[in-house]
């Protein structure tokens, strides 16, 4: 796939935009780029999130990919003011493991290389 280091760290951006939108005051990423999988994780420190609030970002971003529809997501940007639109990251994962020990949101993202 074109552009496949580009494609996760625009995807990586997107989610450090949306932590910032839920009121993150620093972050931390971890990205390692693999021939057939690539992952990530974002340590971002926020406080005061509700066991709602991380249940709706992990249902977002635990959506099933959809090839057909990355190439659209690729054309547009993700709007930090729409939180909503988190879940146009998640389906451009294969795989997403949220976790938030009440100071630490952690992010986990997979993406496969498919051909």
């Amino acid at each position: 796939m074109k552009y496949k280091v580009e494609k996760c760290i625009q995807l990586i951006n997107d989610l450090i935009l949306f932590c910032h939108g839920i009121g993150a005051t620093s972050y931390h990423v971890d990205y390692t780029p693999g021939e057939e999988l690539s992952v990530f994780t974002i340590n971002a420190e926020v406080e005061k999130l509700s066991e709602e609030q991380i249940e709706e970002i992990r249902h977002a971003l635990t959506l099933h990919r959809e090839q057909e529809v990355e190439e659209m997501y690729w054309s547009i940007s993700y709007d930090a003011d729409d939180p909503c639109e988190i879940s146009s990251i998640g389906v451009m994962l294969d795989e997403a493991i949220v976790d938030y020990d009440g100071k630490t949101l952690r992010i986990e993202g997979k993406r496969k290389e498919y051909q």
